[in-house]
């Protein structure tokens, strides 16, 4: 019986043993990566009764005197950038435990930047024509227009462009497939009931900027829409300061805006209102196509998204 060299039997083991710390330091860090995505998230801090650091901003959202209003009456809306008095709890309009982990995140890096808290709307359900209602997950009112958030947490490979009715999310490199509705008519839909109740303020800026937390990254994303951005979350800051760079905006009717997405607000502790939309929602996602699966592995790994300028998508990528 012929015997096996004993330099190759050593060779054999240590290739197994490699192949061993390989997966397992893999893994490690995969969990590590989850374990600070929860804990940065639980970390998050949204009421400050203290004294809360804001930047100065060069945005404001000023309100003319509104003669339908009583004089005495108080101005309902504060500029973007205000910093609020010593006696007014820094609290958002929106209830901070609402939304998903990722839509609070961007919340979280709105206030960082030091927009004004009572600018930021957060997981509104807002009244179509139809009498149906959509679900807006961030709006933030500024003097250059209004920026409406759709946020999303994927992680593998992205592909889609602005035509296509689904996108394509490819996991375990590429072993697994899944579609999911495209984010900019997703969000376009949003956009047009915002519109549609917003009668005194035709023609107004509204810049659509999809988000994407996770360990995610894009291939072959293309997009040419007019005031539309695709994103990972760390470029959040610099699109919000690009966005406050353009020039102001002449509103109509400032309280229509703000009575509109407070409401919306609103709507979104109303049970009827909420479970109407999950109804909705279900009904016309019945023809999503299924998942598919192009082979099957033990082990599941994310691809890592590569440290990459690519990030920003409007008209061309930004490098």
């Amino acid at each position: 019986m012929p015997t096996i060299p004993f330099k190759l039997t050593i060779f054999l083991i240590g290739s197994i043993l490699f192949l061993i710390c390989l997966i397992f330091g893999i893994e490690y860090i995969i969990h590590v990566k989850r374990r600070k995505r929860v804990s940065t998230t639980k970390n998050v801090k949204w009421n400050s009764p203290a004294k809360p650091t804001v930047r100065e901003s060069p945005v404001k959202l000023t309100i003319r005197e509104n003669p339908a209003k009583p004089t005495g009456q108080d101005n309902p809306v504060n500029s973007p950038e205000q910093e609020p008095s010593e006696q007014e709890p820094f609290i958002p309009i929106s209830p901070i435990n609402c939304g998903e982990w990722a839509e609070r995140q961007v919340v979280q890096d709105l206030l960082n930047e030091g927009i004004n808290p009572k600018a930021i709307f957060h997981n509104l359900y807002i009244q179509k024509r139809s009498g149906e209602y959509t679900q807006v997950d961030v709006v933030v009112a500024t003097r250059a227009g209004l920026i409406v958030f759709e946020v999303k947490d994927y992680s593998g490979w992205i592909f889609g462009n602005e035509h296509q009715k689904y996108w394509t999310q490819l996991l375990a490199y590429g072993t697994k497939k899944y579609r999911f509705y495209n984010p900019v008519m997703q969000n376009a839909a949003h956009i047009q009931a915002i519109r549609q109740n917003l009668p005194q303020n035709p023609g107004i800026p509204i810049y659509s900027v999809i988000v994407f937390f996770g360990n995610c990254e894009f291939r072959n994303i293309t997009c040419n829409a007019d005031n539309t951005f695709i994103i990972y979350h760390n470029s959040i800051s610099q699109i919000v300061s690009e966005i406050l760079r353009r020039p102001n905006v002449n509103f109509g009717n400032k309280y229509e805006i703000m009575d509109l997405f407070t409401k919306a607000v609103q709507n979104g502790n109303d049970p009827m209102i909420v479970t109407s939309h999950t109804n909705s929602a279900s009904y016309y996602d019945r023809n999503r196509p299924d998942p598919q699966y192009t082979g099957i592995h033990r082990y599941y790994f994310s691809p890592l998204r590569k440290t990459s300028r690519r990030g920003i998508f409007r008209l061309r990528i930004f490098r």
